[in-house]
């Protein structure tokens, strides 16, 4: 799914983090152990990014660049998120690989959405991504 402005970019990126939180706490009460509870910190972590990722879009509004973003993608297994139940089983190494579309698709992000604050943003958390890709293959 191409994603072609500033607005864009960011709506992609709220409804990412809520499928991501959802997917995430219907898994902790699915899963056994040590699975159940990082699915729940993911979760808990997922709902901070939501407030940050709106708070930065509220602040950066007035700043944003009408100018039209070129070749940038939501990958198939990111935008098929809100095709699947959240209920749907989710295994570690499913979800890590997810955590790893999502990080690379907010490095692209930040490249090419122009705005420091914003860009900054989306960086950060395409790091956390990969962070968290990391604890969920070494669940």
């Amino acid at each position: 799914m191409q994603i072609a402005n500033f607005g864009a970019v960011f709506e992609a990126a709220l409804n990412l983090e809520r499928r991501l939180v959802s997917r995430y706490q219907a898994q902790a009460a699915n899963q056994p152990g040590a699975a159940a509870s990082l699915y729940r910190e993911l979760a808990q972590d997922g709902a901070k990014r939501l407030k940050r990722l709106e708070r930065v879009r509220r602040e950066t509004v007035t700043e944003m660049i009408l100018e039209a973003i070129n070749d940038l993608y939501l990958s198939d297994d990111l935008a098929s998120l809100a095709d699947v139940g959240d209920a749907a089983p989710l295994p570690p190494e499913a979800a890590r690989d997810l955590e790893r579309s999502a990080s690379r698709f907010y490095a692209e992000a930040a490249e090419k959405i122009g705005l420091d604050e914003a860009a900054r943003a989306l960086r950060r958390l395409g790091k956390e991504n990969a962070k968290r890709a990391d604890r969920l293959a070494a669940l």
